[in-house]
């Protein structure tokens, strides 16, 4: 058996009760520090997606879990609230429609079209109708509305109220007071309960008939103004009034109870809401400072003010959810109670009762708690009674039972007697323990002592002569020697080894066979880790470092790190096992809880009950199962059974917004988002719908085959990808509790980001198909192409071989013939020598023949000439010709040519055969026409180029044509070949006319 005596952090354990009238409250509150509009809280709703709408004085909230929205009336926007001021809310959840109560008319909201319309009841005899004092769903779109001046019904669909004025005058009612409404209700069977400034009254919605239920005649404390109404799990209807306090009206028998707070000359009732406790019984919390009244006991109480010491203001229980939580509101924001979480059990101390730790040990059915002076040893029951103080041992001696370890020394005493012993260090005695302040006390199976003195190593003492021995000083060695191990926790093994925590030095192992100590995870973990808890189940040793569990087989000492997560790694302080095998951890940032099995942590914080976060003290779970946490300030206890429960999230996660490129963007929430690849920029939000503490739920994002694991990001459910390149993404969302507790689903958003249409997998093929195509055109292109220009170019060689042939054709009839007539005449001359005369002629005629070939090597010459390829040209050549021709037969030749020649390009073939035909026409005008004047004309006519050449000689049948031998067949065929026309009319007696007409280019 041990008792132990820490320096550092350690707890007296008290066994946990239920929740009572004097356990400090656990309440979260909201307000405009954390976001709300306005501090004023009027009304509450949850939703049925477990949204929270809060109206205020100054706004409407519409808090998710992650953040807080706010609306407002905007002057000039139809589509916004009526009036800033909210004094009432309603839900449709069929129609997924939320109704608002204002001070200037009714007002709903369209959930799906994120939408606001408003209107306006007719005035009202009474009083101000615009006040919308409380809404009830009815049916078919048919809502009851109660105002300041009377209650209407409401037609969504046609936008109209319909007036039910309150006419009766029962017991002396006047309608001036009875239709000025302050708040209604419904037992959910057709009737409405109806608070007013005459009373209480119930409405049939069936028979539209009134009937008041709280009168003078049957309430001796009656006062006309009917302030708040609510209906009990029985049916009952509870009432408040002013001055005159809480009615309870019974509909089964009519009756009324007044129960009148008889402490106070002043209880008005203007708030009441009924709350089952987390023990099953029902109690009413009533406006006032924590005030509530209790049907069993019939009387009122006041609940315990919360433990943070700060007073809380005035707080009006206006909404109960559902779920059972309370929703307060005040003029300091909005509080909310969970009475399912009321679990920790809290003992306050007025001063500190020790400066070093308390210690605690199972005993008898309850617990031996050690601290210091007059608190140096108790014996307290399951419940934290005191059964009996040992205290006095603190000062006297002797005997046997329990061996305690203090500041002072070794105390060995016997409870039940009273006896006891001390064990002291003696200087100069080195058989004494080192020093008096011992850190731990270890029995072994073996039934030795182990003593671990402050910073002193490890030893043993004879428990009967209190001799002590060191076997081990440390194993560091430090300039002036060994540092000396500071052991905090022993454990024994199956075999007899021990598993020693040491503060500076971790994990210390004691093998019981061989007598040698080490230090087996020194590789793992390192030299330097402090440890102070150590515990062995089935063969398997537990321990802790600052942010880990550690786990191992006592056989194989192979270490495994349970790492806690990060939002929770804030330094453990101590650590102990339940009886179910969870493992409760005290730390520097809360409670924290570990499910093995499952590989689940939880953490409970102040917002949760605890004392605070920062807890240092010790752990211990009691013989009969309860949990509890000791430190110098305070006990804590509380029933694990039951509270690991309470933490569990029913709650869905919900993705709430989606911005693409910073605008709202709307889809079906089923299916994958497409959007453009412009549409690149997406900002995600969503929630997780728990409010025990909703401004540190946590929330984590995974981006599939980017994050290996989920990333962490904030207290606010809301992630942004910038600049996404175009693909299919999955999205992950999840989220967790302030007590970590994970959402009971993920949220998997898929997004496509289609690529530019260039990028498009049809456009690619189709492209490809277009660039092959069009690659196969171009090389078919080119290679007809060059076939072409091959055939061009054999076209043009043929040609020029043509043209070749056609010069040296010509030349060798033209210049080869004339030569040899020269060379012929040149013979006949030097033969006539004799003869002067006929010599003399002949050389006339070589000197006319010179001359003719000069004048056709001139003509192919100018052919040749690309510079002459003009129709101008030509027709300038043709008039020189002419009338060089003409010159010596005394022939007048007339020009008709234009003012002005066009561009028309005429090629070498053409002109020389034109010319030629020209040609051959002056020479048969010399030869045959006998005339005075030839006239020659060049016209362009439309698309052809004509040529006419007219005599005004002797003229000629052309039937007869064969006179002139094949001379104009010749000039038909030339001009034939370069696509022209030639033509030729002749009267006898009256001249001839040439015509050429070839087309223009």
């Amino acid at each position: 058996m041990r008792l132990l005596v820490c320096f550092g952090f350690l707890f007296l354990a008290i066994t946990c009760q239920s929740q009572g009238p004097n356990t400090p409250l656990v309440l979260s509150n909201i307000s405009e520090q954390n976001g709300l509009s306005d501090d004023h809280v009027r009304c509450v709703l949850k939703d049925r997606d477990h949204f929270i709408w809060i109206g205020t004085s100054d706004g409407l909230n519409l808090m998710d879990g992650s953040t807080i929205k706010i609306f407002r009336h905007k002057d000039g926007d139809s589509s916004s609230l009526p009036s800033s001021e909210i004094i009432s809310l309603a839900e449709d959840s069929l129609n997924n429609i939320i109704f608002i109560g204002t001070v200037r008319g009714l007002c709903w909201f369209d959930k799906k079209k994120k939408t606001f319309t408003s209107a306006a009841p007719p005035a009202s005899p009474y009083g101000a109708s615009l006040d919308i004092e409380g809404v009830v769903i009815g049916s078919g779109e048919k809502n009851w509305c109660a105002t300041d001046g009377g209650l209407f019904l409401f037609d969504k669909r046609e936008k109209k109220f319909v007036p039910y004025y309150n006419s009766s005058t029962e017991e002396g009612t006047e309608p001036r007071y009875s239709n000025k409404i302050t708040c209604m209700t419904t037992d959910g069977k057709g009737l409405l309960w109806i608070c007013t400034n005459d009373g209480l009254w119930s409405f049939d919605t069936k028979s539209a008939s009134f009937r008041k239920v709280i009168h003078k005649n049957n309430d001796p404390n009656y006062h006309p103004l009917c302030l708040y109404a609510c209906i009990d799990h029985e049916q009952n209807v509870w009432a408040g009034f002013w001055n005159t306090g809480l009615k309870k009206y019974d509909p089964r028998t009519g009756r009324v109870t007044s129960l009148e707070q008889k402490t106070t000359t002043d209880h008005t009732i203007s708030c009441i809401n009924e709350i089952k406790q987390a023990d099953g019984s029902y109690v009413l919390w009533v406006n006032g400072e924590l005030a509530a009244f209790d049907e069993n006991t019939n009387s009122y109480f006041n609940f315990q003010q919360p433990l943070s010491g700060k007073k809380l203001p005035l707080l009006n229980p206006l909404y109960q959810s559902p779920d059972g939580w309370v929703w307060l509101g005040s003029n300091n924001g909005l509080y909310i109670y969970n009475p399912q979480r009321q679990l920790f059990r809290h003992f306050l101390f007025k001063s500190s009762i020790t400066s070093q730790g308390i210690s605690f040990h199972n005993y008898k059915n309850g617990v031996l708690a050690g601290a210091e002076n007059d608190n140096f040893l108790k014996w307290m029951d399951s419940n934290g009674n005191l059964v009996r103080d040992y205290s006095f041992l603190g000062s006297h001696s002797t005997l046997r039972d329990i061996w305690i370890g203090t500041t002072d020394g070794i105390l060995h005493a016997d409870l039940s007697s009273g006896n006891k012993k001390w064990f002291n260090h003696k200087d100069g005695d080195t058989t004494t323990i080192p020093r008096n302040f011992i850190t731990c006390l270890f029995i072994d199976s073996k039934r030795r002592l182990w003593v671990f003195p402050w910073r002193e190593g490890i030893w043993q003492m004879d428990k009967q002569t209190g001799k002590c021995q060191r076997l081990l000083e440390g194993f560091i060695p430090q300039v002036n020697g060994t540092k000396r191990l500071l052991i905090i926790d022993v454990a024994e093994d199956e075999n007899g080894n021990l598993w020693m925590c040491d503060l500076d030095e971790g994990i210390i192992f004691y093998n019981a066979k061989t007598g040698e100590f080490s230090k087996p995870f020194e590789k793992t973990l390192g030299t330097r880790y402090g440890t102070n808890r150590i515990f062995i189940r089935n063969g398997t040793a537990y321990s802790f470092i600052s942010d880990a569990i550690l786990k191992w087989d006592v056989n194989s000492a192979v270490v495994q790190k349970i790492n806690l997560p990060p939002e929770m790694d804030k330094g453990l302080t101590d650590m102990y096992p339940d009886k179910t095998g969870n493992w409760w951890m005290t730390s520097r940032n809360g409670l924290i809880v570990f499910n093995e099995k499952e590989n689940v942590f939880n953490r409970f914080t102040v917002a949760d009950g605890l004392v605070q976060n920062d807890i240092n003290g010790t752990l211990l779970c009691t013989s009969n199962g309860k949990m509890l946490i000791g430190a110098p300030g305070y006990f804590t206890s509380f029933d694990p059974l039951a509270l690991v429960p309470s933490s569990a999230n029913k709650q869905k996660t919900s993705i709430t917004g989606l911005l693409i490129n910073n605008k709202p963007y709307e889809w079906g929430s089923k299916g994958p988002v497409y959007l453009s690849y412009r549409e690149n920029n997406v900002v995600i939000k969503w929630a997780l719908p728990d409010y025990g503490n909703p401004f540190r739920n946590q929330y984590y994002v995974k981006l599939k085959g980017i994050d290996d694991d989920w990333r962490y990001v904030g207290n606010t459910g809301e992630v942004q990808y910038a600049n996404l390149s175009p693909g299919n993404y999955s999205i992950q969302l999840k989220a967790t509790t302030a007590n970590g507790v994970a959402s009971q689903n993920i949220n998997d958003l898929q997004f496509i980001i289609q690529p530019p249409l260039w990028k498009r997998a049809w456009f690619i093929a189709l492209l490809s198909v277009v660039l092959i195509t069009a690659f196969i055109f171009v090389v078919r292109y080119i290679s007809q192409r060059n076939l072409k220009e091959k055939l061009l170019r054999l076209e043009r060689e043929q040609a020029i071989e043509k043209e070749r042939n056609r010069i040296s054709r010509d030349m060798h009839d033209d210049l080869g013939s004339g030569l040899t007539k020269i060379a012929i005449m040149s013979e006949v001359v030097k033969k006539q020598f004799h003869d002067p005369e006929k010599a003399k002629q002949q050389l006339e005629n070589i000197s006319e023949s010179s001359r003719e070939l000069v004048d056709n090597l001139q003509d192919i010459i100018w052919v040749l000439n690309p510079k002459n390829d003009t129709l101008e040209s030509l027709a300038a050549y043709i008039r020189e010709y002419a009338l060089k021709f003409f010159e010596p037969f005394e022939v007048n030749v007339q020009f008709n040519y234009p003012k002005a020649f066009d561009n028309t390009r005429l090629s070498e073939e053409t002109r020389r055969n034109i010319f030629l035909a020209v040609k051959e026409s002056f020479n048969n005008i010399a030869k045959h026409a006998w005339c005075n004047n030839v006239f020659v004309t060049v016209s362009h006519a439309g698309t052809f180029v004509r040529l006419e050449i007219k005599d005004d000689g002797r003229g000629f049948e052309t039937g007869t044509t064969r006179q002139f031998g094949n001379g104009l067949n010749n000039m038909k065929n030339r001009i034939e070949q370069v696509g022209g026309v030639y033509t030729i009319e002749s009267t006898k007696g009256e001249g001839t006319k040439t015509g050429i007409e070839i087309p223009a280019v």
